[in-house]
């Protein structure tokens, strides 16, 4: 289970871990709220950490809602919801920093990438799909330098967390276009 120390963090796990439509598709706020009798723009309030003062009936409805236990759901814990099909985005109001943002992200990893790398010397090797899913995961401590060593742990990190959902798409037909174009264009630099 994620670290999630306060309760919007975990109201927003737990809305992110709901079942998804056949398009992939989240209940939205105003049919959760809807649904279960909550009053309109109510979900949206706690999600950004604007904490009203909530009576008991709201908050069985919450989680019923959000379909976790009431333990969990107001003080964290192991017994929280299933783990989402695909990895949860920052909450709204939280600044984050991909690795992928980072200036030095893409030169490192062209420079572990080129033939005989460090991600070639890895066992087993990392792959591009590795680092698609590192660029993606969020800084979680700020660093004063990016260095190879880092970058292949990242990448290596973020896809063994990697939900299912975005394992595919980083497997993806269109990914591996990418990371073919971005092979071609490190050989093209290495020829000049």
């Amino acid at each position: 289970m994620p670290y999630l120390p306060t309760f919007p963090d975990r109201l927003w796990y737990a809305y992110h871990c709901l079942p998804r439509d056949a398009g992939g598709e989240l209940p939205s706020y105003r049919a959760l709220e809807r649904d279960h009798g909550l009053s309109s723009g109510l979900i949206s309030r706690l999600m950004r950490g604007e904490r009203p003062a909530i009576e008991h009936e709201t908050w069985k409805k919450l989680h019923v809602a959000f379909r976790v236990p009431p333990p969990w759901l107001d003080y964290g814990g192991q017994n929280g919801p299933p783990p989402p099909r695909v990895a949860v985005p920052l909450r709204p109001g939280i600044a984050g920093v991909r690795y992928g943002d980072l200036p030095e992200w893409e030169s490192i990893v062209a420079m572990v990438s080129a033939p005989g790398g460090l991600a070639e010397q890895q066992e087993p090797p990392v792959t591009g799909e590795e680092f698609l899913a590192g660029a993606e995961m969020v800084v979680a401590r700020p660093t004063e330098q990016l260095t190879p060593a880092l970058v292949v742990a990242a990448a290596r990190y973020a896809w063994e967390t990697a939900a299912f959902d975005d394992r595919a798409r980083y497997t993806s037909t269109d990914a591996k276009r990418e990371a073919d174009r971005g092979k071609r264009a490190r050989t093209a630099r290495a020829a000049r």
